[in-house]
């Protein structure tokens, strides 16, 4: 009877064990990320952020000559200071043990209105949502930010799409190439990812809040999340972009992949508390959650969280969402928002 208990015993214990291996091989590998990716204008020797790593980073290239990395933190010389006339962008490179990564640092002069274009400014002006005119649109009109859907394509391209259906064709279980050969307005195609941060990238003015979108029958979310933030980081586009799921675990995955980037969970399932201890940055709840739950405000400031809702289209639910001190107010009506906005501030 002992043998056979202790035989047991071994034979649980070699499954924990193994289970254990399985887990860890199947985790994703944190990023070398910063803190922040924007340097202000007009400070000497201003911190940029901290490198997400207890090893020792080093400054490998810096063309620019203005930065410097002290006990893992980026900051500007000591004398250093970048002015209105300075570059938008700053390229360098470090090294931490045998890696060597890149990172681009922008020159923080990105807007703080509160108004994020709902799939991008293309109601009234005859784009297409999720499209490159639309994104365009939201940058001119002078949004803090331009909301898209991206889904995984069957050959694994990243492309911009509300729907899981895209003329008749399902996203995730179509080739890229035959969902663009449908036209969209303005002689539009199906975006891309990768063309997308292309657009934002050229500017600093406007940022981007990128959703996540799976069906939940391919089970292809956490490698949507995988593929998103890699590219986000290829291509040295962090400080432009935050995140945004009705997916929980697609979001938990976000956050495994990358410490300092900003995530806010669509649902209202998931209590707040949690979201606070699993690292989601804000709550982006559709705005009539905050007359279902009075003190959903105050407990998300609370917490810590910042605070976006949708999709506010109505003028007086504009004015009430200002009113209680949302950070992020998403429509698909931005020029009317950014108007109600500035008469605000002329009072």
């Amino acid at each position: 009877m002992k043998k056979n208990l202790l035989l047991k015993t071994f034979a649980a214990l070699f499954l924990l064990l193994a289970t254990t291996a399985a887990d860890a091989a199947d985790a994703p590998r944190q990023l070398l990320a910063l803190e922040k990716y924007t340097v202000p204008v007009g400070v000497p020797g201003a911190v940029v952020g901290r490198f997400t790593t207890e090893a020792a980073v080093t400054l490998a290239d810096d063309p620019s000559g203005l930065f410097e990395i002290v006990n893992n933190e980026l900051k500007l010389r000591k004398k250093a200071v970048v002015t209105a006339s300075s570059p938008m962008l700053f390229e360098i490179g470090v090294a931490c043990g045998d890696a060597q990564k890149r990172f681009t640092i922008v020159k923080d002069e990105f807007i703080r209105n509160k108004v994020v274009a709902h799939r991008g400014a293309w109601k009234g002006y005859g784009y297409h949502q999720n499209s490159r005119h639309s994104l365009r649109k939201a940058i001119e009109l002078g949004c803090e930010a331009s909301e898209f859907d991206v889904w995984l394509t069957k050959d694994k391209y990243i492309a911009l799409n509300h729907d899981y259906e895209y003329d008749g064709m399902i996203v995730e279980l179509s080739k890229l190439a035959d969902m663009r050969r449908v036209i969209l307005e303005q002689g539009e195609v199906m975006a891309t990812l990768d063309e997308y941060l292309d657009i934002i990238r050229g500017q600093n003015r406007t940022r981007l809040v990128l959703e996540l979108k799976s069906t939940p029958a391919n089970k292809i979310g956490l490698e949507l999340a995988d593929a998103a933030v890699a590219m986000v980081h290829e291509m040295g586009a962090q400080a432009w972009v935050d995140y945004i799921s009705f997916d929980y675990e697609v979001l938990k995955r976000v956050r495994a992949l990358d410490p300092t980037a900003h995530i806010a969970y669509l649902g209202a399932v998931v209590p707040m508390d949690q979201q606070k201890i699993e690292g989601m940055s804000g709550i982006d709840y559709h705005f009539s959650q905050f007359d279902n739950m009075p003190r959903l405000y105050d407990r998300a400031r609370m917490l810590g969280l910042t605070i976006n809702v949708w999709t506010v289209d109505d003028p007086k639910i504009m004015e009430r969402m200002i009113d209680m001190g949302v950070d992020f107010i998403t429509t698909d009506e931005p020029a009317m928002l950014l108007e109600m906005i500035e008469k605000r501030n002329e009072r």
